[in-house]
């Protein structure tokens, strides 16, 4: 996967300013946006439109954009992918095509992580880029503990 820079590439398509673009690197470092890519903290402070972004970024690097909400996701796919990893890289595995892993990701700086996921997993990575939040109700569905109580009730009642 190849290196992309968010904060460059706003710049560049002037979507934000150079003094954004401080201001967002300076609001990073803030406890309240510890962990927040670039792109979230853009979105939380207002300065993109968060689909709207992820659809030009997606353009840009030719890498499908795929909103998550009524998709089938493949619960096999998604245990491939420690939570933990996928808590922490903000990415989810959503299927799996052949031998290809469908990895949603909100961040284009998070492509290193998916050759390691690659590695590890055996499948060659295929990334579709959404939003965070999409990521975030997504994650925490899919590894919440009762899962199957609440989407199979008939299968686990008593």
């Amino acid at each position: 996967m190849r290196s992309f820079r968010v904060g460059d590439y706003l710049t560049q398509q002037k979507l934000i300013t150079l003094e954004q673009y401080a201001q967002i690197l300076s609001e990073q470092e803030k406890p309240e946006h510890a962990g927040k890519s670039f792109l979230e903290t853009a979105v939380t402070l207002g300065f993109v439109p968060e689909v709207k972004t992820i659809r030009k970024i997606a353009a840009e690097l030719r890498i499908p954009y795929m909103p998550l909400e009524n998709i089938p996701i493949d619960r096999d796919a998604v245990f491939l992918i420690p939570e933990k990893t996928a808590r922490q890289y903000h990415l989810i595995a959503i299927g799996i095509s052949g031998r290809r892993l469908i990895t949603a990701i909100c961040d284009p700086e998070s492509f290193p992580i998916l050759d390691t996921i690659g590695m590890e997993t055996g499948f060659d990575i295929m990334p579709v880029l959404t939003e965070s939040s999409a990521i975030q109700r997504t994650i925490d569905e899919m590894y919440d503990k009762d899962y199957d109580n609440k989407h199979f009730p008939e299968i686990f009642s008593d």
